[in-house]
């Protein structure tokens, strides 16, 4: 089904229908991210590695929470049974907020912490740092008119990485939820022109 990631490695995002995307190499499949409705941000993202939710929250401040996936659905059953446990309850895995200037933190539950900010090699390219500042994924976002695709580098940092997979889907989560906005924003503009 899906192969481990091997940095320094180059992959590719390829959109797969509707809202699903499959992060390939030479026809081998390393990651998915499907959203789970037609619109929204909740998305679940597999790899080797697992599965986990990634779902943007807040208006003002808005934020990207990862959970392990399963863990709504228990939680859920659990406040059925009459158990304590209830689905905004349950813990993150991982949670990515804006700091400013399109700059994020990302701040694991295993106290680990992560930056994204832009690369500067490329003009739309984004990439997650260690706190040492090293760059372990670059992450290109490309729209050609109705097609979009885009390109991971794993950097030859990577490998010491634990989280990778989950960082990977969670900047192309990060990348699809702007485009998306950018999208509406641009249909908005037109609308409000021409009417």
């Amino acid at each position: 089904m899906t192969a481990a990631f091997t940095p320094p490695q180059q992959l590719l995002w390829t959109e797969d229908g509707a809202r699903r995307w499959d992060l390939y190499d030479n026809n081998i499949r390393y990651a998915t991210l499907q959203w789970n409705k037609s619109f929204g941000s909740l998305a679940t993202g597999e790899s080797v590695d697992g599965r986990w939710t990634f779902k943007r929250c807040g208006f003002f401040r808005p934020y990207i929470t990862v959970r392990i996936a399963g863990n709504e659905a228990i939680a859920a059953q659990q406040t059925r049974a009459g158990g304590t446990t209830s689905t905004s309850a349950e813990p993150d895995l991982a949670v990515m907020r804006s700091i400013g200037r399109g700059e994020a933190e990302i701040q694991f539950a295993n106290g680990r912490k992560y930056y994204w900010r832009a690369t500067k090699r490329r003009r739309r390219e984004r990439g997650i740092y260690d706190q040492q500042g090293r760059l372990l994924v670059a992450t290109l976002f490309e729209r050609r008119f109705f097609t979009a695709k885009g390109s991971v580098t794993l950097e030859t940092d990577a490998p010491g990485c634990t989280e990778l997979s989950v960082l990977c889907l969670l900047a192309w989560h990060r990348l699809v939820l702007e485009d998306s906005d950018e999208q509406d924003a641009m249909a908005g503009a037109v609308v409000a022109v021409m009417g």
